[in-house]
């Protein structure tokens, strides 16, 4: 705190999120990846589904337009079954910013603390949303959601679009603020295996007791790093509202 290092009391492992939103898209951009991506996304809700408790899932596409297609269930077959549905819809570009903007809403109005919006999306793929990148971290920020994502890269340097570089900020710089991870897979057959490191942090949580002494003044900074390089520390960097 403030650069002073405090005695950490207890470690003990820390509640995950009790609901997941994916943001799946469906673009013409993955038309190649489409088995690949059925098969990650069954993995990873069999993977999470296996905390305890486990949490609510939703699956949204944007191809084309933000398109709820299951909402909160903790059911696993009726979650595969929408996953089986999704196809690449031909001609169609991406609204992944639109997408988060709306999920976030929609958390904010239900009143979903902390939950986690995990989105995966081909960096090839045109992107349409006017939504800025400050406005996304915002719309995160006020829903108190964690922001995760799989990408699938783009060889070329992906969509150098004013809003193709929008999405690009918060994929990267916008995810790491909110205490999310950011999975970069260099080809569809990839897919699977970034969805379930994805998983696996997800429910790989600690809750961290550590002394303070008492004062009226509260701490401005607060640091969580760790000694051991291959460990990796996820934390968002603002307070919980």
């Amino acid at each position: 705190e403030d650069n002073v290092a405090r005695e950490m009391v207890k470690v003990t492992p820390g509640i995950g999120p009790s609901h997941l939103v994916l943001l799946v898209a469906d673009s013409q951009a993955n038309t190649d990846a489409v088995s690949f991506l059925r098969d990650g996304l069954k993995g990873f809700i069999t993977k999470v589904m296996a905390y305890t408790p486990a949490p609510q899932i939703r699956i949204t596409t944007f191809g084309d337009r933000p398109t709820l297609r299951q909402d909160f269930t903790s059911v696993p077959a009726t979650l595969t079954r929408q996953i089986d549905r999704i196809f690449a819809q031909t001609g169609a570009g991406a609204r992944m910013l639109e997408a988060i903007s709306e999920t976030c809403r929609d958390l904010k109005t239900r009143r979903i603390p902390a939950a986690a919006v995990v989105v995966i999306v081909n960096e090839a793929g045109p992107e349409f949303s006017e939504e800025s990148h400050t406005r996304i971290e915002e719309e995160l920020r006020g829903a108190g959601a964690t922001l995760w994502a799989v990408v699938l890269h783009d060889p070329r340097g992906g969509n150098q679009t004013s809003e193709g570089r929008e999405r690009a900020m918060v994929l990267g710089d916008v995810t790491r603020d909110t205490g999310g991870m950011n999975k970069n897979v260099l080809g569809p057959q990839t897919l699977a295996p970034a969805l379930d490191s994805v998983a696996a942090a997800l429910v790989s949580q600690y809750a961290i007791t550590y002394g303070r002494p008492d004062r009226l003044i509260p701490a401005t900074r607060l640091s969580v790093e760790t000694t051991d390089r291959n460990a990796t520390v996820l934390v968002r960097r603002w307070a919980t509202p």
